[in-house]
Order: C-alpha cells, then sequence, then structure tokens
C-alpha cells in the first residue's frame, strides 16, 4: 500500500485537509489519480472578520463561530467530500524529544516512556491524549547484547512525545462533526 492509499477509501475518491489557525482557516481537497494526489480544490478564510476583528488578526473564537466559518469556507471552496484529515494547531499541543533507557519488552518500553511523559507534561497525564514515536537510529534489538565483558550496558533511544490536550482535541472533533465532515485521523 502506498502512502496515499492511506488517505484514501474505496468509497470516497477524495479527501480533505483542514488546518484551523489563530488567524485563518484553510483547507484542501485532493483525489488520487493514477497513483497521485490531484489538487481539486483550496480555499482560505480569515478568522478575524468572525471575531469582529481585522483580517490577518488572530482570534480565539468558539466553537459555533469555527464552525460557522468552515461551512462558509467548504461552500466557498465547493468541496464534495466528507472525508478529511484536521490539523492540530503546533502552538496548541506539546512536542518534545526525551532521550530513555531502552526495553526490549513493548509493554515494559511504554510504561517507561508513560513515566518520563509525567516529567515534561505541565498537566495532568490524564488530561492529555499521550502518543510517542521511537526515533529509529539503527538496529535497538542489538542494545540488549552487553558489551564485550557481557555486562549488558543501558542504551538509550530518542523518543518524540506528543500530547494535546483533551479539550482542544474535543474542540476539533466537535468542529468537525458540527460542519458535517467526517474527520479520520488528527495530525500537528
Amino acid at each position: 500500500m502506498s502512502f496515499l492509499d492511506s488517505f484514501f477509501t474505496k468509497k470516497e475518491k477524495s479527501v480533505l485537509g483542514v488546518d484551523i489557525g489563530s488567524s485563518s482557516l484553510k483547507v484542501v481537497q485532493l483525489r488520487k489519480e493514477h497513483g497521485q494526489a490531484v489538487l481539486e480544490t483550496y480555499g482560505e478564510l480569515a478568522l478575524g472578520p468572525y471575531g469582529g476583528s481585522e483580517v490577518g488578526q488572530a482570534t480565539n473564537l468558539s466553537a459555533e463561530q469555527i464552525t460557522e466559518t468552515l461551512k462558509d469556507l467548504l461552500r466557498e471552496a465547493k468541496v464534495t467530500t466528507t472525508n478529511c484529515g484536521v490539523s492540530i494547531p503546533f502552538a496548541r499541543s506539546l512536542l518534545t524529544l526525551v532521550n530513555l533507557p531502552y526495553r526490549k519488552d513493548p509493554a515494559e518500553q511504554k510504561t517507561v516512556i508513560e513515566l518520563e511523559a509525567r516529567k515534561y507534561i505541565p498537566v495532568p497525564v490524564s488530561e492529555v491524549q499521550l502518543d510517542w514515536f521511537i526515533v529509529p537510529k539503527g538496529d535497538p534489538a542489538q542494545f540488549a547484547e552487553g558489551d564485550a565483558t557481557g555486562a549488558a550496558a543501558e542504551r538509550m533511544v530518542e523518543v518524540l512525545l506528543v500530547a494535546v490536550h483533551n479539550d482542544e482535541l474535543s474542540l476539533l472533533q466537535r468542529v468537525a462533526k458540527d460542519a458535517g465532515l467526517i474527520a479520520s485521523f488528527y495530525e500537528i
């Protein structure tokens, strides 16, 4: 399966990307044709006027105002699909790289990562969606083999920690649903 296949379903030939920023809302609709992404439509609306500010000004709109803006943009851009992915604003998420001890057992590695994440997340872990990715740097399986003396040295791996506040994710889910979209993934 190619990279593009993961975004397109058999039923839907098009997919929509939604980016809700602090000063504008953007959409792009793509379709898959001969294994390539083809632009169908795109659009952008400034959020300032929806919040009583100037165009280009950062605003803090309610979910209802964002939904109204998104519906307007979907109509103006003539979007035809409801299948979408939604961008999580970078400023409303936490990304950090940490070095942690490698554990061969995935369950142990998960425990180590979740415990360490508490040091970096400024709110209780129960208030965020936490995800991580071990940054590849060769074969980590070799780490447990030990050194020439037979002593197993504790090896470290670099882990990308990602946390998004539950309230932020709920807001984005509600906006997508209320605008009539089916969000199949969220990304930073």
